[in-house]
This record gives structure tokens, sequence and C-alpha cells, in this order.
């Protein structure tokens, strides 16, 4: 897993906007097969539902600990309708 601790940092500082597979596989230098094989190893989930976990994560706090509408949240963290 330390592998991917530079990418999950970077993906934690863009969770903000919408992240692509593309994207990941640049920043990291790694293809979507290996990408996907290390999450898999690491966190146990794809990237893709690691990076949706994430927003979810955050979201939950934001709804919990402030007095911001849904909606803001929801687009803070890129959810759409």
């Amino acid at each position: 897993m330390p592998e991917i601790i530079p990418l999950m940092e970077w993906i934690e500082r863009n969770l903000h906007r919408k992240i692509t597979l593309p994207e990941m596989t640049r920043k990291s230098g790694y293809t979507s097969r290996h990408l996907y094989n290390l999450f898999m190893a690491g966190p146990g989930v794809s990237p893709s539902a690691y990076i949706r976990q994430r927003k979810l994560s955050l979201a939950s706090i934001m709804l919990r600990d402030t007095r911001r509408p849904v909606t803001e949240i929801a687009l803070m963290y890129g959810f759409e309708h």
C-alpha cells in the first residue's frame, strides 16, 4: 500500500472536484489495472469506490458539524442530481 499513499494524499486534496481514472493513471504513472490491484490490496475497494467513500465520509461530517444546506455540501464534493 505504500505505493499509493502519495496518490491517496493527492485524492484527499482534490475531493472537491471530479477525479477521473485517466487523471489518476497520469498522476501515479501506473496503468489502470495496476491501480485497481493496488487499491484492492490496500483499502480493499476500487479507486472509484475509494473516492466515493471519502467524499461521502467528508460530506457526512459536514452535515453533522455545520449548518450548511445539503445542496451546498453535495455540490462541494461533486455530487449532482
